[in-house]
């Protein structure tokens, strides 16, 4: 006879422990090591980074040291005071100068001359006055007849370069020429203007209206 033997419901088999990952402790060390690497690093960067100048890659060559400026002269302004009598008018001129400790300042001058419409002849200024190499003005210029629609510049006549210069027999003493109508060089600029002379630096002609009328 067969015997029987009782099977009780079967049991289900667990399922596989899930495996625990362990680093160990030189994985531990490395990345340490990785990490204080990338942190070094990135301090070099910004260190480099900060002390750069951004403008760096347009900064061209050091500029050199610019010379005299170049000498160059300019009206600015003006009065006219009508003279009675004489019937005429009185003038009185300013104006800046440039480049002009360029100059031999002994025997640089600065004149205003005018154009006589028609005429061919040009009127000369009594001598300029120059103040601080910068500036210079004309005083007391009396006009008898002015002519209208003349035109005014400035002219600059330093030394040697400035055309013919006075001979002794015009110099009073043996001095420095100082009246105007004994220096041989106005005599030809008040006969044929600039072109007569070869002026050191002159202004571009312009009439009155053009110019500032000067309070006082």
């Amino acid at each position: 006879m067969t015997s029987l033997r009782f099977v009780g419901p079967r049991k289900q088999a667990k399922p596989p422990a899930k495996r625990k990952w362990r680093l160990h402790r030189w994985q531990t060390l490395l990345a340490a090591v990785v990490a204080a690497g990338a942190t070094i690093a990135v301090a070099l960067i910004t260190t480099g980074n900060s002390g750069s100048n951004p403008n760096d890659n347009n900064i061209g060559p050091s500029p050199t040291s610019s010379g005299p400026a170049a000498l160059a002269v300019k009206i600015s302004s003006f009065t006219e005071v009508q003279l009675k009598p004489p019937p005429g008018e009185r003038f009185a001129f300013w104006g800046t100068v440039t480049g002009w400790t360029g100059t031999d300042d002994a025997n640089a001058e600065i004149f205003v001359i005018a154009a006589v419409p028609h005429s061919g002849t040009w009127l000369v200024s009594p001598e300029a006055s120059v103040q601080n190499s910068t500036t210079w003005s004309v005083s007391g210029w009396s006009i008898p007849n002015l002519p209208s629609g003349a035109t005014w510049q400035a002219i600059v006549m330093n030394g040697e370069g400035a055309g013919p210069g006075p001979t002794e027999s015009q110099e009073p003493g043996g001095g420095p020429c100082s009246q105007i109508a004994q220096c041989e060089y106005t005599s030809d600029l008040k006969a044929a203007g600039p072109d007569a002379v070869a002026a050191a630096a002159e202004s571009k002609p312009v009439s009155l209206s053009e110019l500032r009328p000067r309070s006082g």
